[in-house]
């Protein structure tokens, strides 16, 4: 029938807060491993420069490429404009970053 009974309509409804929530602890997990990269980049950047008096670009390209997927990823979900902006910048770092990569030898 048209008319949809009411455990039908409740089981929809908490089949979609799943998801909800489901996409909420991704998003989350996204953001805490772009900051734990970020952070790993750092320090062993850091080690490197005061170990070898060099910078190498290998961990940057891979960060930034990285963060590019998963904006281009966000981005054909929502189509959301700041997310355009985002892979733009990110790109432009990785390619700036592959160019320094490939300098060096």
């Amino acid at each position: 029938s048209k008319i949809m009974d009411k455990d039908k309509i409740l089981e929809l409804s908490r089949n979609e807060n799943k998801d909800l929530f489901e996409n909420e602890i991704i998003n989350l997990g996204w953001s805490v491993a772009a900051t734990a990269g970020l952070i790993c980049c750092c320090i062993l950047s850091t080690i490197q420069i005061v170990v070898t008096s060099s910078v190498r670009f290998e961990l940057w390209v891979v960060y930034f490429v990285m963060l590019t997927s998963k904006e281009i990823v966000k981005y054909k979900r929502n189509k959301e404009i700041g997310s355009m902006f985002l892979i733009i910048f990110y790109f432009v770092l990785s390619v700036f970053f592959i160019i320094c990569y490939v300098a060096t030898f």
